[in-house]
C-alpha cells in the first residue's frame, strides 16, 4: 500500500511551534486532498473526510473512535460546552457518505458492533482510482 497517503508522525514539532505563536489552532490536512480531490467530492464527502482528518492527524493519531452523532452534531465536554459542531448532515446522509468513501479507499473503517467505529484517513492519489471509482464519487453529488 505505498500509494496510500502515511501518517504525518514528522508534524508533530511544526505543529506545536506554530500553535504557540497564534491565538488560532491548525489541523493538518494532506494537500492530495485540497489538490486532486476538492473538485471531484461533494460537500458532504468533504466535511467527513475533515472530520476524520481533524479527530485524527488533528490529535496526533492515526485512527480514531467517531460515533456517527459525532459526524452529525460534533462533540461536547463533560461541562456541556460544544467542542466542535460535526458535519451537520443527519444520520443517514452520514452514513451513506461514509460508505462511499470506504468504497472510494479515502478512508478504512474498523466496524464494530457495540462501540463507534474506528476511522483513519487512506487517502490516494486520484490516478491510481479507476474510471468506475471515480464515476461513482461524481455521481454522489
Amino acid at each position: 500500500m505505498s500509494d496510500v497517503l502515511a501518517f504525518p508522525k514528522a508534524l508533530d514539532r511544526k505543529i506545536l511551534r506554530v500553535r504557540k505563536k497564534t491565538p488560532f489552532r491548525f489541523d493538518p490536512v494532506p494537500s492530495l486532498l485540497i489538490e486532486e480531490w476538492l473538485p471531484i467530492l461533494d460537500l458532504a464527502q468533504i466535511r467527513c473526510l475533515l472530520y476524520i482528518c481533524r479527530r485524527t492527524w488533528g490529535f496526533r493519531k492515526e485512527w480514531d473512535a467517531i460515533a456517527i452523532e459525532q459526524f452529525c452534531s460534533g462533540i461536547q465536554d463533560r461541562d456541556g460546552k460544544q467542542v466542535d459542531s460535526g458535519t451537520g448532515f443527519k444520520r443517514s446522509h452520514v452514513k451513506n457518505t461514509l460508505a462511499g468513501l470506504e468504497s472510494l479507499g479515502l478512508i478504512e473503517v474498523q466496524h464494530r458492533k457495540t462501540r463507534a467505529n474506528l476511522y483513519r484517513l487512506t487517502i490516494k492519489p486520484v490516478a491510481t482510482m479507476s474510471d468506475h471509482q471515480l464515476s461513482s464519487a461524481s455521481h454522489q453529488q
